[in-house]
């Protein structure tokens, strides 16, 4: 997908209300992962954040988009153990991406920040026994595939969650 193609993906989401669907990767709101990433992962986050949901949440002066964007993070915490990661993924992309752009917190703030410990933490073992998508290559599931990631968030900016 180019990225006009995913912003008005992700457009759609926020239209329809299925941010959590667009987040999970679920049809018709995947973005499919391109063969350069050498990652196990149901939809490419890094491309709908960039391409897609952060153009809509800077674009939209009410701040609608964001609050949509939090909630839809805060009700996939609540969700089964996949949600979960894929939370905590969103949140690893957008932290990037916030950083790399130098602004301040849009989406991923310390309340977010909050819940998805909370989360990962209250689910750790049940992370450390799924072998879906990267837990597949950790031998401690997702969670060891969360705990790589949230290394290098911390060490970088001191934003990890763990």
């Amino acid at each position: 997908m180019n990225q006009q193609e995913i912003y008005e993906l992700c457009k759609r989401a926020f239209i329809e209300e299925k941010i959590p669907e667009l987040f999970r990767g679920e049809e018709p709101y995947n973005c499919p992962v391109g063969a350069q990433v050498p990652a196990l992962i149901p939809t490419d986050w890094e491309s709908i954040l960039r391409s897609g949901v952060y153009p809509l949440c800077v674009t939209d002066a009410t701040g609608i988009s964001i609050a949509r964007c939090r909630k839809a993070l805060g009700d996939m915490l609540k969700g089964d153990i996949l949600d979960i990661w894929c939370a905590y993924n969103v949140y690893f992309y957008g932290i990037y991406i916030e950083k790399e752009s130098q602004r301040e917190a849009l989406v991923m703030n310390e309340a977010v920040r909050a819940q998805i410990s909370q989360a990962v933490y209250r689910h750790r073992e049940a992370l450390k026994n799924c072998k879906l998508w990267q837990g597949k290559w950790e031998q401690e599931g997702l969670w060891g595939d969360i705990s790589h990631a949230d290394r290098a968030l911390q060490q970088r900016w001191q934003m990890g969650v763990l």
